[in-house]
């Protein structure tokens, strides 16, 4: 069966649709707003991560340093220099220089600044005992910061 069409008396609108301008508009706006929030948010992440893969990498090369000394590789020393611009050095030997030929260079970020109170800006953790000069490295970045402590029994702290 076949219903009657029914037709209400002076509804003469017509159904059409979309958005207008003003919603489109609305919404443009309120995607460009979540996007900078977005953009700011991810900025200040990769920034953190920065720091913190710049002190978790200093920290290993201290260990690693601490840890061959104390291991007589090589039967020297072993400790790691802070002067270079760009680079940490792992070194071996009583101080930098000392045996060029060993020397491992690791990249430090480019916005990341390191002051420290280590005499000749190197820690040299000596053979089989691990001891060195207390000592310790400021690592900052903007409104980061952090210390590393070094005692003299050869103990990191960060």
């Amino acid at each position: 069966m076949k219903l009657p069409s029914i037709s209400i008396p002076g509804n003469t609108r017509s159904h059409t649709c979309g958005f207008t301008f003003a919603e489109l508009l609305v919404g443009m706006a309120l995607a460009a707003i979540l996007g900078t929030m977005g953009l700011i948010a991810g900025v200040d992440s990769y920034q953190r991560y920065l720091f913190r893969s710049d002190l978790e990498r200093t920290a290993s090369l201290l260990q690693k340093a601490r840890s061959s000394a104390m291991n007589n590789m090589g039967e020297t020393s072993h400790g790691m220099y802070l002067g270079s611009a760009s680079n940490l050095i792992l070194f071996r030997g009583v101080n930098y220089g000392a045996l060029p030929a060993y020397d491992l260079k690791v990249e430090k970020s480019k916005t990341v600044t390191y002051a420290d109170t280590c005499p000749g800006r190197q820690i040299v953790f000596s053979q089989l005992s691990g001891q060195t000069t207390a000592c310790q490295i400021d690592i900052t970045d903007g409104p980061r910061s952090a210390t590393i402590t070094i005692n003299h029994e050869g103990g990191i702290n960060w």
